[in-house]
């Protein structure tokens, strides 16, 4: 139910009019208790032509039951918060409010682990698993037939002696995969250890294929990487084959 209209007390010493609804901006002093009373006195700032919600200089008291204006002393504008109908957001609004801050504030922090995360993962690959990443690439280069894969994970030097260009490339590639019983499913690779020091690297595979005249191989291959920037570049293969 709306609060009757009336001078009430907004907790900063002053009297401030009520309108029903809302705080205005009309205050005037507390009365002081006078010795003698004042017949019909004029309300002193009182919006002039209104009616008086009081007579005799006497602050009209606040109805019982019902809330105070102001908690504790608390002075106006905080004040209308505490008052029923101010158009302040009620405690259920504030309280979703705070949630909402407390989820922004937890969405902010798993967003920075997972920064971390995945820059921790990424240091991970190009300190640890990036030799064996370029030496899988190498391999799966030639099973597919990709001539810039290749390129991407070898020395440029390398690729110059050993394929020419994209051409060269192609034809030793098809050529091996048409010598390979099952082609590139007839082939088995799995690198055995990952040595690195420094910015230098060396990775030990092992290779197990059957050609098509029926005869089986089982190679130790062993490749050379340094790293160039954030990736490894494979400079030299050698094969030792059983």
């Amino acid at each position: 139910m709306a609060q009757a209209q009336g001078w009430y007390e907004d907790g900063s010493g002053s009297l401030r009019w009520w309108d029903g609804a809302a705080w205005t901006e009309h205050v005037k002093p507390v009365p002081q208790p006078q010795s003698q009373p004042q017949p019909q006195a004029q309300t002193q700032g009182y919006p002039q032509g209104q009616p008086q919600p009081f007579a005799q200089g006497q602050q009209q008291p606040y109805p019982q039951g019902q809330p105070q204006p102001f908690a504790h002393g608390v002075p106006y504008p905080q004040a209308a918060a505490a008052f029923p109908g101010t158009g302040a957001p009620p405690s259920s609004a504030r309280r979703r409010a705070t949630r909402g801050q407390v989820v922004g504030r937890v969405v902010a922090v798993v967003l920075g682990a997972a920064v971390l995360i995945t820059g921790g993962v990424v240091l991970f690959r190009s300190l640890v698993m990036g030799p064996q990443i370029a030496v899988e690439g190498f391999n799966n280069a030639y099973m597919e037939v990709d001539c810039h894969g290749m390129q991407d994970v070898v020395a440029t030097d390398f690729f110059a002696g050993v394929f020419v260009d994209c051409a060269g490339f192609d034809e030793v590639a098809t050529s091996l995969l048409a010598e390979l019983e099952g082609g590139a499913e007839g082939f088995g690779f799995a690198i055995t250890s990952t040595e690195r020091v420094d910015d230098e690297a060396t990775v030990v595979a092992r290779e197990t294929y059957r050609w098509t005249d029926g005869t089986e191989r089982v190679d130790v291959v062993t490749y050379s990487l340094q790293k160039v920037g954030d990736t490894w570049e494979i400079w030299d293969v050698v094969y030792d084959e059983g």
